[in-house]
């Protein structure tokens, strides 16, 4: 007799459910985050809105998934990545922390 295990398809089978789910909890907690956004009253518009949306999307798109397996896959001493208004800053990413959008008048 099989057991449920064997029946789904063994390791394979469970290493493409766990990659489907990961991509569908990150999606749908980019999608929270975005609500709580509006919830605080950051306007669609409002580019400290965008900004932190392009944050938390880059985050559990990318930083989130790269250690799935276990938090012991985490390097000692990983830093928290800057962001700027234009994104990703340092190594990897082109953004400049001292750029800003223009302040919105009165």
């Amino acid at each position: 007799m099989q057991t449920a295990y064997e029946a789904a398809g063994s390791a394979d089978f469970f290493l493409r459910l766990a990659s489907a789910w990961h991509a569908r909890v990150m999606a749908e907690a980019v999608a929270c985050f975005d609500q709580a956004l509006a919830d605080v009253g950051l306007a669609d518009d409002d580019p400290v809105r965008k900004v932190l949306h392009n944050y938390f999307t880059w985050a559990a798109t990318t930083t989130v998934s790269r250690y799935q397996r276990s938090a012991e896959d985490v390097p000692d001493g990983l830093r928290i990545p800057r962001w700027s208004w234009d994104g990703l800053v340092g190594e990897t990413g082109s953004g400049s922390a001292d750029s800003r959008p223009a302040a919105k008048g009165p």
